[in-house]
């Protein structure tokens, strides 16, 4: 599932906690800081690795 335009929820959030929610995971996720990220991503018009 798709946290935003470029994202998959599985790359925002731990192993641990997408094992356990899977894409429902997405609800911890902040929709203004996704949208940022979409922001940057585009600003910076390549791709981003988000990990931990």
């Amino acid at each position: 599932m798709q946290a935003n335009k470029y994202f998959k929820v599985k790359e925002l959030v731990s192993s641990k906690i997408y094992k356990e929610y899977g894409d429902d995971a997405i609800k911890f996720l902040d929709p203004k800081a996704l949208k940022a990220l979409e922001n940057v991503r585009e600003i910076l018009g390549v791709p981003l690795i988000c990990n931990n």
